[in-house]
């Protein structure tokens, strides 16, 4: 049996491999739209409705300066719109517009037909056996 501390560098090459290959096709199957982050902006923005910068930032683990650069990004697009808070001036909201709706579905169902592709080679068993396995590691 292999030693365990080459097992587990191992498997933290392959969780490592797994994440650039999977941001590397998902970024090439949305190429003609937008990049990953910004999706992951303007699907939060459409799921959950206006957020400011701040809990965006929070929620998906990145600095509220990255999410005022994805947000220029989005409202160039005319994705996404800002808007001050009537009760509170300094409170500045990103919200998805029609059009960032639109894309946001599209880009979800493409996301999900990925995910959907990358694991038809496992049986339901084999499925049910990984999750447990990635709930038990986080």
């Amino acid at each position: 049996m292999e030693d365990r501390d080459v097992l587990i560098g191992q498997i933290g090459l392959r969780f490592r491999k797994i994440g650039r290959m999977l941001q590397e096709e998902v970024n090439e199957a949305f190429r003609s739209y937008m990049a990953w982050n910004e999706f992951e902006v303007l699907r939060m923005l459409h799921q959950r409705g206006p957020q400011t910068a701040t809990e965006l930032a929070c929620e998906l683990r990145v600095s509220p300066s990255h999410i005022t650069a994805v947000g220029d990004m989005l409202v160039k697009g005319e994705y996404v719109k800002r808007y001050r808070s009537n009760k509170d001036r300094r409170l500045v909201f990103m919200e998805a517009t029609e059009k960032g709706k639109e894309v946001s579905d599209i880009l979800e169902a493409k996301r999900a037909d990925y995910i959907r592709n990358k694991y038809q080679i496992y049986t339901t068993a084999e499925l049910v056996m990984l999750l447990g396995l990635l709930n038990r590691l986080f």
